[in-house]
């Protein structure tokens, strides 16, 4: 672990300025640049979207993806300066990444619409074919080479030698959900992993179940309810048909649940080469069938958020989003 208690650039540089600061769904961004030019980008959780008794856990998930796929993508993700727990932030601030600050746009906000009442992530209808098809080839070659890590185990990805103790069980996207917006914990006993994906998807399915009974507000009204109640049942019923055999013990592939078009940075607007990743947030080891599902970035939102908002949006994003998936899917192929 290095930690700002060493000597940092700063120091040896005499002076730094902060330069545009910005934040993400559950992260703070600070740009530092030094007086020679080189610049930093400064990560810290962002209060109140991040529980302060996962966020060391967080931040050492998002670390080691940077550091495992960086030896395959060297020239996507940012070199990792300093990076800490948050005992070790004497400023209080929490756990910390510093890296090296890629220039570039981050492809929503390209791609999407800034004036839009919601949905301002959503990547509008003028773009043209041609521009998403060169998009997801860039990105189909990326997941293809992540696709070579395998892993026999499912659960937390392996983390540089700290004095924290990693609990086997993944950090997900939703489970931390779960816990910080529902207050309910589904985590269950973290210190077994799952040596099959049917035992995760089971796992999976408990969670829910969980949600369900221990969340009353998770619900909106008995017709809700009796529809929720309906599908898990028929899900656990129809669970093991879910499951592919020749992948059932692996091997299991880094999963993302997170992987935004904010994440993916490109040259300009003019240029749409892509030129860094810089976020692989709530990362873990997980069924081989997960990492092979549809991407839910295709249209740059993702759909269960849809329908909060009006019939007619769901409809026609959905209809997109079935277009998009079958573009994505015949790019992979000749990939």
């Amino acid at each position: 672990m290095l930690t700002l208690d060493q000597p940092t650039r700063a120091e040896a540089q005499g002076t730094c300025q902060l330069g545009i600061g910005s934040t993400s769904s559950k992260t703070c961004l600070q740009e530092v640049t030094f007086c020679d030019g080189i610049k930093w980008l400064v990560r810290l959780p962002l209060a109140g979207h991040v529980s302060p008794d996962y966020a060391d856990e967080k931040l050492l998930w998002k670390s080691k993806p940077c550091h495992s796929s960086a030896r395959t993508l060297p020239f996507l993700f940012p070199e990792i300066k300093y990076w800490g727990l948050a005992a070790a932030n004497p400023l209080g601030l929490g756990p910390y990444i510093i890296l090296d600050f890629i220039e570039g746009v981050p492809l929503d906000s390209i791609l999407g619409d800034p004036r839009a009442t919601h949905n301002f992530r959503l990547i509008r209808d003028d773009i043209g074919e041609s521009v998403i098809e060169s998009l997801y080839r860039q990105l189909a070659k990326i997941l293809l080479q992540l696709f070579q890590f395998d892993f026999d185990r499912i659960g937390s990805l392996l983390v540089p030698k700290t004095r924290y103790r990693a609990p086997v069980r993944p950090l997900t996207f939703k489970v931390h959900d779960m816990l910080q917006t529902g207050g309910v914990d589904t985590f269950g006993n973290r210190n077994l992993g799952f040596s099959t994906t049917s035992e995760y998807f089971r796992y999976v399915l408990e969670q829910y179940w969980e949600q369900f009974w221990s969340q009353p507000n998770s619900i909106g009204g008995e017709f809700n309810a009796r529809t929720k109640y309906e599908s898990l049942s028929t899900l656990q019923t129809l669970l093991d048909s879910f499951i592919h055999p020749d992948f059932d013990r692996g091997p299991f592939k880094p999963i993302c649940d997170d992987l935004s078009l904010a994440s993916v940075i490109v040259r300009g607007e003019d240029d749409l080469a892509i030129v860094g990743l810089v976020d692989f947030e709530w990362s873990y080891v997980g069924p081989a069938q997960l990492f092979g599902s549809a991407p839910w970035w295709l249209l740059g939102i993702r759909l269960n958020n849809v329908d909060t908002f009006s019939d007619d949006d769901q409809h026609e994003i959905l209809t997109r989003f079935t277009k998009h998936l079958r573009l994505f899917r015949h790019v992979l192929s000749e990939e």
